[in-house]
This record gives structure tokens, sequence and C-alpha cells, in this order.
């Protein structure tokens, strides 16, 4: 097996343990000011790696990448704290995962990857899966799905801009120009940013540590599994582990409404997601 496939999957099942703690602890809460302590915290950790790891093929361009993947980051992360606080986790779990269509077109245009026929069929599986899951009997498309979508289409772009960064820098490097950024602006976007985040801290800081170390381990093992593998595959198995999250968002959280949708959906979007893979 790819050592790839190995940092993905692990990386993946991390990743479900922060998206479930986030929707617990954001839900009816301030997601920003949570976002906010999480990169307090997660800046830290790999500052304190990049004694161990610091490298950086250092050039123009490749310093406008890294800085541009900060900026894109502070848009996802805004993104991804309110699609917690307003959306059921089993759907939101379902329709971000459209970044796996936008994902393979942008690494197309912007990395030179291809795909096979039965990769793009997947594709297809993926879109109805997220289209199943997310549309309910009586169901409007109101500003909670709208702000999953547009999610999913930063969090594709995201992707390609830490396949690049991976590849010009060491993982902690990568990840200090992918958090600094929001640790500086976020409180930009608050309205009184110092009360909200130490009400945050008060409320919410077993949470924010649990956050913190499921995201960093998951964002460690997809930075690297994205250094020796090509993006499309790599996100597409890093996000088949989203079954976890779905069952999480059913049975812990008890989001049953549209529990057969979810549950079909999930299945498209996971055989859709094995053959992207393949």
């Amino acid at each position: 097996m790819n050592n790839w496939v190995n940092l993905a999957i692990l990386g993946g099942l991390s990743s479900n343990i922060f998206h479930f703690v986030t929707r617990k602890a954001v839900k009816d809460q301030d997601s920003t000011a949570f976002m906010w302590w999480f990169k307090v915290f997660k800046v830290g950790i790999f500052f304190s790696l990049l004694w161990f790891d610091h490298w950086i093929i250092f050039s123009l361009s490749n310093l406008l990448i890294l800085l541009g993947f900060g900026l894109v980051e502070i848009v996802a992360l805004y993104l991804f704290g309110k699609m917690h606080r307003l959306t059921d986790l089993s759907i939101s779990s379902i329709v971000s995962r459209l970044r796996l269509v936008w994902l393979p077109m942008f690494a197309f245009v912007f990395l030179r990857e291809r795909l096979s026929s039965e990769e793009y069929l997947g594709i297809g599986l993926i879109f109805l899966g997220a289209i199943v899951t997310a549309i309910t009997k009586n169901m409007k498309i109101g500003k909670e799905i709208q702000i999953t979508f547009v999610f999913s289409l930063v969090a594709a772009g995201l992707s390609v801009f830490m396949k690049k960064a991976a590849e010009i820098a060491s993982t902690p490097v990568v990840m200090m120009f992918m958090d600094i950024p929001s640790l500086i602006f976020l409180p930009v976007l608050m309205k009184s940013p110092k009360i909200r985040i130490v009400a945050s801290y008060r409320e919410k800081i077993k949470d924010i540590l649990i956050f913190t170390a499921a995201s960093s381990v998951a964002m460690y093992l997809l930075t690297e599994a994205l250094r020796l593998g090509p993006a499309s595959k790599v996100v597409s198995l890093y996000q088949s582990m989203m079954i976890i999250s779905v069952l999480l968002g059913i049975v812990v959280l008890k989001e049953k409404k549209g529990i057969v949708n979810k549950l079909v959906g999930t299945g498209l979007t996971i055989g859709g997601i094995w053959l992207l893979v393949g």
C-alpha cells in the first residue's frame, strides 16, 4: 500500500473527530471566536515543531503561493465555522464534499492532473450523493446550504494551494503560513472581539483543545500525503472517512431528520469516492 494512502486514511479519521467536536461545540455558539482560539493553539503546536523540521525552497513565486494559501484559509475557516453552526453535521459532511467535484477540475487546470472515465463516474456519484442528502421533503435551499456549497468551492481551492505548498516547504512551515494570517485577521471579522474571545475560552476550552489536537494531526498527515500523492486522490481518500461524521451526527447528535436520505446519500458518496480513488 502506498505511503500516502495510509497517511490520507489516518488523517481522514482524525479530521472526523474535529468535525464532530466543532458541530457539537459551536452549535448556537460563537464559531468565529472558537476558530480563533483553535488557531492560537495550532500555531503553538507547529511553531514548536519548526525546530525539528524547517525548510523552504525560497523564491518570489513560492512566497506568493504560501501567502495566498494563508489568505484563502481565512475565508475557508470563516465559512467552516458558520457551516457547522447552522447546518446538521450529517448534511454538511456530505454537501461540503462537493469539493471533490471541484478539486479534480482545479487540479487539472493548475496541477495538470488527469482523471480516467471511471474516476469521472465517481465524481458523478459524489454529486448525486450530496443532492440526495441535502434535499428533504418541503426543504428550501436556505442560507445554511448556500454557505456549505460556497465552502466546498473554497475548500477545493485550498487543497490545490496545500498541494503546491507541500512541494516547496516543510509541513510546520506550511502550517505557519496557513494559520498566522487567520490568527491576525479573524478578530477583524468580529464585533466586540475581546469580549467574545474571552467568553469562548471560558465556555469551550476543553472542546477547543480536543479540536486543536485532532485537527493538527489531521492537517499534518494530509500535508504529508499531498507531498507524496496526487491531490485529487489524496483528498478523496481523506474525505471518504466522512461516514464517521454522518453516523456520529445521526446517533450521538440525534440528527435524524431525513435519515433515509442521509444514509442513501452516504452510500452513493462513498461509492463515488471508491471509484475516484480506484
